[in-house]
């Protein structure tokens, strides 16, 4: 019984500290335009048709080696959302393109 009291409570602690930090990210975000969390780039969409906040997120592919996803997600109050994912390869040296697709 205690350690649900204390799982409440880890999970009530995390949830105060997103909600006390996030105008600190918002704030963030307004000033600069873009952030960056981990392999997460975070940006403003601002243009005449679509307003919202937008997500690239870049990792490397499972197989074959040398290729990188990237996927685009948006989260807008205004306009419609054309999220996208794509997957492209490179050599190791040179970092040039391939014509290798990704799995």
């Amino acid at each position: 019984m205690i350690w649900i009291k204390r799982l409440l409570t880890v999970t009530l602690l995390i949830f105060w500290f997103s909600l006390v930090l996030f105008p600190f990210f918002a704030f963030r975000l307004a000033q600069q335009g873009q952030m960056q969390v981990r392999d997460t780039r975070i940006f403003l969409v601002q243009d005449s048709d679509n307003s919202g906040v937008g997500f690239h997120t870049t990792k490397p592919a499972r197989d074959p080696a040398g290729c990188e996803t990237n996927r685009i997600h948006y989260l807008l109050w205004e306009g419609e959302p054309d999220n996208s994912f794509s997957c492209y390869c490179v050599d190791g040296v040179a970092r040039e393109p391939v014509g290798r697709t990704c799995e």
